[in-house]
């Protein structure tokens, strides 16, 4: 990546657009892992390039109000495109964060089928190589 360069909402709004539609309509959920009783989230950034990141929970179960925590060993960017399960401290809701080694966000409680089965679908994000192929899980909210 080059030493200016940026990744803006619009370039991953474009990307999401472009190329995600039809892999969000296709791709299913994998295991998951239910918070609590562990509310948090690891990503791992490969050394290879053209390896998208990893994260330790695949799909992630959690309830409403609960607090999730996000660690990575690079920084990332974490995007969701469509519906989000997050909110900021003064109650807005939250489509993207940077994770530069943790962060801690609340899953928000004022819509009842929000990110229900199959679950709120985001991407991952490095913020060190913008060519390097994104990662899209899933978050499910319980009820």
């Amino acid at each position: 990546m080059q030493e200016n360069a940026v990744i803006t909402p619009l370039a991953v709004v474009c990307a999401l657009t472009l190329g995600l539609s039809a892999a969000v309509a296709q791709a299913q959920p994998g295991p998951r892992q239910n918070c609590p009783p562990r509310c948090g989230i690891g990503i791992e950034v490969p050394e290879n390039p053209a390896h998208s990141p990893r994260v330790d929970v695949e799909t992630l179960s959690a309830r409403p109000g609960q607090e999730v925590s996000w660690e990575s060993n690079q920084p990332v960017l974490v995007v969701f495109p469509e519906e989000t399960p997050f909110v900021s401290r003064n109650g807005r809701p939250v489509y993207q964060f940077n994770v530069r080694a943790s962060h801690r966000l609340r899953i928000r409680d004022d819509s009842d089928q929000l990110c229900s089965p199959p679950g709120c679908k985001y991407m991952v994000i490095d913020l060190g190589n913008d060519q390097r192929p994104p990662l899209d899980p899933y978050i499910i909210i319980d009820r």
